[in-house]
């Protein structure tokens, strides 16, 4: 069921086009953590991140993805 999650959000970021949606986004960046694919996640939410440095939302999601990376020191 996750994977479906996976593809459903990659599916609504194409039909987007350029312009990302930021909900789509941190709903793909859930799906691929729970897929225990957190280089994927961290990668979405990096490119999220130089699209959008100044947006709170994207602020957030990076912040999020990293601390549920396996590294995270301190968590």
């Amino acid at each position: 069921p996750t994977y479906v999650a996976v593809s459903t959000y990659l599916r609504a970021r194409a039909l987007t086009g350029s312009a990302r949606d930021l909900s789509i986004e941190a709903g793909l960046c859930n799906a691929l953590l729970l897929n225990n694919q957190h280089a994927s996640a961290l990668a979405v939410a990096v490119e999220t991140l130089r699209l959008a440095p100044r947006n709170p939302k994207a602020l957030t999601l990076a912040g999020a993805v990293l601390a549920c990376q396996p590294d995270a020191v301190g968590v």
